[in-house]
């Protein structure tokens, strides 16, 4: 372990019952009955949990009762429901958080009946939104019909996130929907206005026709990056004249924010005429690779036969390796002659590259050529390089899906045969990320492949093989593909033993400490949230003193959503041997937040992701455990492949 690590100098303070951000009290780790209940939580021992709801400290109450919002039982919520009537605010408050998160049709009618009687605003704004995460069509309308004062300003954004936690469950009405409107307005203030912009962000089957003039009009004046960004996505969901060239204008100005205009290529693939495929193609000369890349990517979808020949020019020169293989991918899927020209200009250029990341963005587009696929047999048999074998069979994969497959099969008699076994011998490989996609391949609906099968014993024998909590993605893709495949149901482990938390290590931290993530694009300083994600913490920063994410790449990066490292593997699918528990809480993700990455609750381990932009359909879904204080010009600048050199922890 290296010295330059090892920077503590501040112990955490007494502990005391004030507030601090969003109505929290401060916790202290010195204390040992609340470290003693943290580890309760981190065993999902509901009943000494729900023992602590007694407890005469209003800090020790509130932390139980918080907690219940990560344990997500439903058999809790009798108990949490007496805690509405607790004597403080604060618990009141983690009672309707919790409430919220438990996933139960029961719970929007208890809350309904506690919100006329509570005085405290923040507990009535923390009841309206958790309505919106659990209540129906109903409670949508008992939602909307509220009126407010002015002063309630409260009540009113726990209002606007209920309609959000609504609108992301495909839950809206023409009622709801005129509200929103009316919050987007320039008079209200621009906290309420963001907040409101989400809910047309994720809106699903709507038909915003009524408001094609307002919201032309909205996109037009507004100066917010995230309100702007927010409002384009609806913007395929109207039909007026006029739609395109606004889009078009926002393309071509070189002082709009990036992420707004990865919003606008998105929105013009939607709506898919000649005019915005021409704007789609021009943005891939945009000098933000993140704007470029997108706009390759679009492509894919917008492309056609025509304009093939410009994909290819456009690919010999452009510079960016993902761009590139991106256009050699939209050609080869739209071409009808000469597609064994394109594969090989493929082969040559993965053959040719020393990026491993290059390499599998290239041979994921052979996905649209099926002769292909005894080059990527041998591949996975001849690589041991994980990006590279996994790339290969998550393009098998695709490749069982195209519409092509069934009529090359009739071609060629032998080759399903063939081509099935692949997936049986990536299920007895062993390998957890081969084991996943093809056992998911396998269980996908009317899969083409399950014919050649006479026995699926394999299945059972993998599921057997498989290390927990290590390859928990793996085993719960098993267990699926064994349900729909067999019809026996796996119950998935409950009893994984998770990481217990490192009180010791936390107890030298300051409370907001800091830590450097030296990449090889420059560093990013961040803050962690000592005192409200414990575990996560506690797991990062003794990963971080092992130098675990020494020399690890950002294996996933999705423009204007996230950069994703702490794979040892570099595929997405490593972690260390330990597990931990999900940390939920009502922080929201917004630009820069650091999240833990997870394949389902409690399954966290060593990945993570920072936010390029406000994501709020990820709250309360995945942990919160920090946020970036300075460097986001760098997160920016992140591609696929560039390295975390070092993490380093800083005095603050």
């Amino acid at each position: 372990m290296k010295n330059f690590l090892i920077i503590f100098f501040l112990i955490i303070s007494a502990c005391t019952e004030t507030q601090k951000d969003k109505a929290k009290l401060v916790k202290c780790f010195k204390d040992s009955e609340i470290r003693q209940l943290y580890d309760c939580i981190n065993s999902r021992d509901t009943n000494k949990v729900v023992a602590y709801f007694s407890h005469e400290s209003t800090e020790i109450r509130r932390i139980a009762v918080y907690g219940c919002g990560s344990i997500e039982d439903s058999l809790l919520i009798p108990e949490i429901e007496k805690m509405l009537n607790d004597e403080n605010e604060y618990v009141r408050e983690a009672a309707a958080f919790s409430l919220g998160q438990t996933k139960s049709a029961t719970v929007a009618k208890i809350l309904r009946t506690y919100f006329p009687k509570e005085q405290a605003l923040t507990v009535k704004q923390q009841i309206l939104e958790s309505i919106g995460k659990q209540g129906n069509r109903k409670d949508l309308k008992y939602i909307v019909d509220l009126l407010f004062q002015s002063s309630e300003l409260q009540c009113v954004t726990g209002r606007i996130w209920a309609l959000v936690r609504f609108a992301h469950r495909g839950i809206f009405s023409d009622e709801s929907t005129k509200l929103i409107l009316t919050y987007l307005t320039n008079e209200t203030p621009k906290t309420i206005r963001k907040i409101a912009s989400y809910y047309l962000a994720r809106l699903r089957n709507i038909d915003l026709e009524d408001y094609s003039a307002q919201l032309l009009k909205l996109v037009d004046n507004e100066k917010d990056a995230t309100i702007k960004m927010n409002i384009i996505r609806a913007l395929p969901k109207i039909k007026m004249q006029g739609v395109v060239s606004v889009l078009g204008k926002i393309l071509k100005n070189p002082k709009e924010d990036y992420r707004v205009k990865i919003n606008t290529l998105r929105a013009l693939s939607k709506i898919n005429n000649e005019e915005a495929c021409f704007l789609i193609f021009e943005a891939i000369d945009d000098a933000n690779n993140n704007v470029s890349q997108t706009a390759s990517e679009m492509l894919y979808v917008v492309g056609n036969e025509l304009d093939i020949e410009q994909y290819l020019k456009k690919a010999k020169t452009v510079i960016n390796w993902r761009v590139k293989s991106n256009l050699l991918a939209v050609a080869l899927k739209f071409a009808k002659d000469d597609k064994q020209k394109i594969v090989n200009t493929t082969k040559k250029l993965i053959e040719q590259s020393a990026n491993n990341y290059e390499k599998a963005a290239l041979i994921s587009g052979l996905s649209a050529y099926l002769p292909s696929w005894e080059f990527l047999h041998s591949k996975i048999t001849g690589y041991d390089v994980k990006i590279i074998t996994t790339t290969c069979m998550e393009t098998l994969a695709e490749m069982s899906r195209s519409e092509a497959f069934n009529e090359y099969c009739d071609q060629n008699k032998k080759f399903k045969r063939e081509f099935a076994q692949i997936f049986k011998q990536a299920i007895l490989s062993g390998d957890e990320a081969l084991v996943a996609i093809a056992a998911a391949t396998l269980a996908e609906p009317n899969s083409p492949l399950l014919s050649q099968f006479d026995d699926f014993g394999f299945l059972h024998n993998a599921l057997k093989s498989c290390k927990l909590p290590m390859q928990i993605e793996t085993y719960i893709a098993l267990s699926e593909a064994i349900e729909v495949i067999m019809g026996e149901k796996i119950a998935v482990p409950q009893n994984i033993q998770n990481l217990a938390i490192d009180w010791k290590l936390l107890q030298q931290l300051d409370p907001k400490q800091r830590a450097v993530i030296k990449t090889s694009k420059g560093d990013i300083t961040i803050e962690l949230y000592v005192e409200d994600a414990p575990a996560s913490v506690s797991n990062f920063i003794t990963l971080t003193l092992n130098e675990f994410y020494n020399n690890n790449p950002f294996h996933r990066v999705v423009p204007n959503f996230v950069i994703q490292g702490g794979c040892p593997r570099g595929d997405g699918w490593g972690n260390p041997k330990s597990s931990i528990i999900s940390e939920f809480s009502d922080f929201n993700y917004t630009t820069g937040t650091l999240g833990m990455a997870s394949a389902g609750k409690d399954t966290e381990s060593s990945q993570w992701f920072i936010t390029h932009s406000d994501t709020p359909h990820l709250d309360g879904r995945y942990s919160i455990f920090g946020h970036v204080i300075s460097g986001m010009s760098v997160v920016h600048k992140i591609e696929q492949g560039d390295q975390i050199v070092a993490i380093q922890l800083v005095a603050n």
